[in-house]
């Protein structure tokens, strides 16, 4: 049963980090409103899982008063980090805002809008926490036959990852990947539109707010218009709860306009790619070749000079290399030219 169980677990962290890969080209490739929320409702699933997964691993921990030992050489923060986070900071409150909101943005309308705006946007910034989930991914690839091989790469991989979503959520709280170039362009652009608008209108004496609802019904970016805090234009649009994670909001004169940030949120998606790249990169660049790379100058070292010390039958001499001078070849030559003649002689 405990097979199984860590087999069905194992799966699922595949089955999750493919759905972190599918959600970020969801955004890129615009993919439809009900298959983003199907995505985010799984999302909530596999948290769920791995929350489940961390309690009942905790307990049993607690209950034997091996605490400290899951959660530091069992690699137990990684459970954690990989799941309650997740749960109550990202993919919780977007389901609730899923069934509280329905299916799209129109089914929220202005007073939904204003209410979660502030909310969706703390959302948008735990999204990246995300990428912890490949940390979980770590703690379960044991097929290392070395205990020291395995406990060295577990530190080095959760280590180099864990400073690599650390930087990626200080990048993305800085803004500087380029979203706030993109939002002030855009923003100058409403300007632009306005005071053109507004031009046109004295010129033709014709209203501004009708002449401004027919300019803005071709802009599929806009929400809500407001003047004076009254709303004077509202369009009912397809959009996911992803998309009103990208809701920005801009003030000019006594003007108000809600809009989606596409361009942004794209960008953002695009740098989320990249990073997921680049860690799936040096997962499998540490794995292949540096664990290769330190079990043929220290772990092999170690294992045979344990033997030969334990086992009275064990005679292996270790391959000795004159071009490298280091505490490992230290330990071989001594091994070879002093304890094996001495085993050999009693």
């Amino acid at each position: 049963m405990k097979k199984f169980i860590e087999n069905f677990i194992t799966f699922t962290i595949i089955l999750v980090i493919a759905q972190t890969i599918i959600e970020e080209i969801a955004v890129v490739s615009a993919f439809s409103t009900s298959f983003k929320h199907a995505l985010l409702v799984s999302g909530f699933i596999f948290d769920l899982i791995f929350s489940v997964e961390f309690g009942f691993r905790f307990f049993y921990a607690a209950r034997n008063k091996k605490t400290k030992k899951y959660l530091s050489s069992e690699l137990g923060w990684i459970d954690f980090a990989s799941s309650i986070p997740l749960l109550f900071l990202n993919s919780g409150p977007m389901l609730y805002f899923l069934f509280k909101s329905g299916d799209s943005v129109g089914a929220v309308g202005i007073i939904g809008v204003l209410n979660l705006l502030k909310v969706v946007k703390i959302v948008r910034v735990t999204r990246i926490l995300r990428m912890m989930r490949f940390l979980k991914l770590l703690k379960n690839l044991n097929f290392l036959k070395s205990k020291i091989t395995q406990q060295h790469m577990n530190f080095i991989i959760s280590s180099v990852i864990s400073f690599i979503i650390l930087s990626v959520i200080t990048v993305n709280l800085t803004g500087l990947w380029g979203s706030s170039d993109l939002k002030e362009i855009k923003e100058k652009n409403f300007q632009t539109v306005f005071d053109e608008t507004m031009q046109l209108s004295i010129l033709y004496s014709k209203d501004f707010n009708e002449m401004m609802t027919k300019v803005l019904e071709k802009d599929k970016t806009i929400l809500i218009l407001e003047f004076d805090k009254q709303t004077v234009f509202e369009k009912k649009i397809d959009a996911s709860l992803i998309e009103m994670q990208n809701i920005n909001s801009f003030q000019y004169q006594r003007f108000n306009i809600y809009y989606i940030d596409y361009e942004g949120m794209s960008l953002e998606s695009r740098f989320n790619l990249v990073i997921i790249i680049t860690i799936l990169f040096v997962l499998t660049g540490l794995l292949v070749f540096y664990s290769k790379k330190f079990a043929l100058d220290v772990s092999d070292t170690i294992q045979v000079v344990e033997k030969g010390l334990t086992d009275p039958n064990y005679f292996f001499r270790l391959k000795e290399n004159t071009e490298t001078e280091n505490e490992s070849e230290k330990l071989t030559k001594a091994y070879n030219e002093i304890w094996l003649p001495l085993k050999m002689k009693y």
